[in-house]
């Protein structure tokens, strides 16, 4: 349901030394640089939203943020102001730093999507699995935790980068796991809809999307989609396999031999008889030391970022 989505929301990451830059949130690309930032805060819209934002909702309209909505609109400071602007006034309205998913209240087998580790390049990784979701067919819960998925990576990437004194990291990573994914369920299109409405509200946000064993279908749709996007917009988004060396190849060099390790750990267990249809407790603590912990990978669980994950706090309420 958001691979769609998912496509359309990458923007511009390419290779080398350009990568490590725009992780960073450094460099001016795409138009972003001081003085569009300044124009487009001086936006009669922009200031205007701005005179209504609470003052417990901090930088909604700093540096870095508006240089992601000029990036996201190619350089039309117009368009990035507008954009903005639409994003300022939700984000008063929704909240989305306070939102909890309401299924997952009840039952944390409803969704798994979570940040289980960081990268190499400093990036959030978010992993979600469709096996383990079993309440994945409810649109607007969908949504509810997609956004708290989004604002902890982006809590986690503003946190960590402080503590270590390092520019703050502006994408993420999201491995979406195809196991378990059912077409006639899993195609709901006010899904799509919704989740393409959300992804607007966070431009430039993702560093990278890997599909783990999807469909063919999608794999053809693909084809087709890439050729109408510039390549370093197509680049983002790869689809691999875990009956070949694809995902290896993939990971080699931005994830580190601990994270690969706890992720195939992970795709291993959850293609187990024993958790095809979301029996799976991924927020528990494993009883034996030696076991996979599927809460996150053990040196961001030892973080103190780990306890912006939803995945720490969701556990002491059961």
């Amino acid at each position: 349901w958001t691979a769609a989505p998912l496509i359309f929301w990458a923007a511009g990451v390419g290779d080398g030394e350009q990568l490590l830059r725009r992780a960073a949130g450094m460099g001016f690309e795409r138009g972003d640089s001081p003085e569009a930032v300044k124009r487009v805060l001086a936006d009669r819209e922009v200031v205007a939203s701005l005179v209504k934002v609470p003052d417990d909702i901090p930088g909604l309209a700093d540096e870095a943020t508006v240089r992601r909505y000029i990036r996201a609109n190619d350089g039309d400071e117009k368009a990035a102001a507008a954009a903005l602007v639409q994003s300022i006034m939700w984000r008063v309205k929704a909240r989305p730093e306070r939102v909890e998913c309401p299924q997952c209240l009840v039952n944390p087998h409803s969704h798994n999507l979570r940040v289980v580790g960081i990268d190499e390049l400093g990036r959030p990784v978010l992993y979600s699995c469709h096996s383990q979701a079993i309440d994945r067919f409810d649109a607007e819960a969908n949504l509810k935790h997609l956004m708290r998925g989004l604002e902890d990576a982006c809590a986690i990437a503003a946190r960590r980068a402080e503590r270590l004194g390092l520019p703050a990291v502006e994408t993420c990573v999201w491995i979406i796991d195809f196991e378990g994914y059912m077409f006639l369920k899993d195609s709901n299109p006010k899904t799509g809809v919704l989740t393409a409405a959300l992804l607007a509200h966070y431009p430039e946000r993702l560093g990278r999307a890997v599909l783990v064993d999807a469909p063919r279908l999608f794999a053809g749709t693909w084809s087709v989609i890439s050729r109408i996007l510039n390549p370093v917009t197509a680049s983002k988004v790869t689809f691999v396999r875990t009956d070949d060396s694809s995902m290896a190849a993939e990971f080699k060099g931005w994830v580190g031999a601990d994270l690969q390790r706890w992720l195939a750990d992970e795709m291993w267990e959850n293609r187990l008889a024993s958790n095809l249809h979301g029996e799976k407790e991924f927020w528990v603590k494993p009883s034996s030391s030696e076991a996979h912990d599927p809460r996150a990978e053990a040196s961001f669980r030892s973080s103190p970022e780990f306890a912006l994950t939803w995945t720490s706090r969701i556990a002491p309420r059961r």
